[in-house]
């Protein structure tokens, strides 16, 4: 280990390899998710085991930190706690049949759904996107950091704003309304950038 990397590494790197630090950090995101999974599984859920399960998930913050920094340790973590979750839907998958829907109802939902979803699709692939890019460059530029922090906070803040506003868009009732209103959101960031 050279000097560089011991400076740059906690104490806590240099007496534990990366791998372990890894499984525990893994250990302890699937033990938490696991326990907040069969808590809701309950017909009573406890809020302590809602606690204990999130507090378990985050312990495994500073495991990843301290192996992979900051950025990416946080990124890795997030990443693995997807799988996981993805994991848990997989493993307790239950594949029914559908039932059929009488064949009136099936002509007048599939009429009246069909705008409203193309628009939905266009808004969260074109819309969304310009305006968590627009948000998330303008929140960026705002923090007292430097310029390749204010990236990386702008980085990790793009695709959960365009998550929000994806899950906003597709549940609201007042979907041209939250478009528009989008739309200006973006309009107005870019004529204060560049006009």
């Amino acid at each position: 280990m050279s000097f560089e990397q011991t400076s740059q590494n906690p104490a806590l790197l240099t007496a534990m390899p990366e791998l372990l630090l890894i499984i525990l950090a893994c250990s302890l995101i699937l033990s938490g998710m696991l326990l907040l999974w069969t808590n809701w599984q309950k017909k009573q859920s406890s809020p302590w085991a809602k606690i204990v399960g999130w507090t378990l998930v985050s312990l495994a913050t500073p495991f990843w930190i301290t192996a992979y920094g900051p950025e990416f340790g946080i990124t890795f973590e997030l990443i693995i706690i997807a799988l996981f979750a993805w994991a848990l839907i997989v493993i307790n998958y239950d594949l029914k049949p559908l039932k059929a829907l009488p064949r009136s109802q099936i002509n007048a939902k599939a009429s009246s759904n069909k705008k409203r979803i193309g628009a939905q699709v266009i808004a969260v692939i074109v819309l969304c996107p310009i305006v968590s890019l627009c948000l998330s460059l303008a929140f960026g530029s705002l923090l007292p950091i430097s310029l390749p922090d204010q990236l990386v906070v702008e980085a990790l803040g793009f695709p959960i704003i365009w998550s929000l506003f994806a899950i906003w868009l597709c549940y609201t009732k007042k979907f041209w309304q939250l478009c528009t209103l989008l739309l200006v959101l973006s309009l107005v960031y870019i004529w204060h950038t560049f006009g």
